[in-house]
């Protein structure tokens, strides 16, 4: 596969500053007119950030959301995304997958529920399928979810050196990479495997040709 190339340099603009924010971190698109959902892991809410005016609001605010009382590190919210109308969110210190209803205009429909307790877990990704598979960063693992709950580890361990410190992915985006599963990883700094070892930061390709 070749890689993209471009003639002119990249435009990069300045869309907003939320003071307010204290760790904004996982995002996703709301909406085809340029709102974004984006979570706030230190607050524990989660923001609407209009991209063409700059206008931002909190969107959703739940306890499920919030950094857990006594954790070492104040995280809460980390990675999220959209799927048939329900907000899916991991929350890292919780240990929990979580989904809330979500209206149009991305603020919650009810209140959020957890799906699984399934870790020390970062962000996520959909399958056609509906499968989530997560990233359980201290774990060095790959995790799938299914619809229905159930909870498998397909990659790694919390010794293995294979997938160390995992922390967001995307699948691919063509026919030839649909099945590929790119994880993005910080080589153990949070949590070195078996308390030593780290190594540099990588992008792993998984295939999961057969199981998505």
């Amino acid at each position: 596969m070749r890689p993209l190339t471009s003639s002119s340099p990249a435009n990069i603009t300045k869309i907003a500053d939320i003071p307010e924010g204290v760790f904004l971190n996982g995002m996703t698109a709301l909406d085809e007119d340029g709102n974004v959902l984006i979570a706030d892991s230190g607050k524990g809410v989660v923001w609407r950030l209009d991209t063409n005016s700059g206008d931002y609001k909190i969107a959703i605010d739940d306890p499920l959301m919030k950094p857990a009382a006594g954790a070492r590190v104040a995280i809460g919210i980390n990675g999220i995304k959209i799927r048939n109308g329900t907000l899916y969110f991991t929350n890292t210190f919780q240990f929990t997958f979580n989904r809330v209803s979500i209206n149009s205009n991305g603020t919650a429909a009810g209140a959020a529920e957890v799906v699984v307790q399934n870790g020390m877990c970062d962000d996520f990704a959909f399958d056609r399928a509906g499968n989530a598979w997560v990233a359980l960063e201290a774990d060095n693992t790959l995790q799938k979810i299914t619809p229905e709950g159930a909870m498998t580890a397909v990659v790694g361990n919390k010794y293995s050196t294979e997938l160390v410190g995992p922390t967001a992915m995307q699948f691919g985006r063509t026919p030839q990479d649909e099945s590929i599963l790119y994880i993005t990883t910080n080589g153990g700094l949070a949590a070195p495997v078996n308390g030593t070892y780290i190594e540099g930061g990588k992008v792993a390709a998984v295939d999961l040709s057969g199981l998505v």
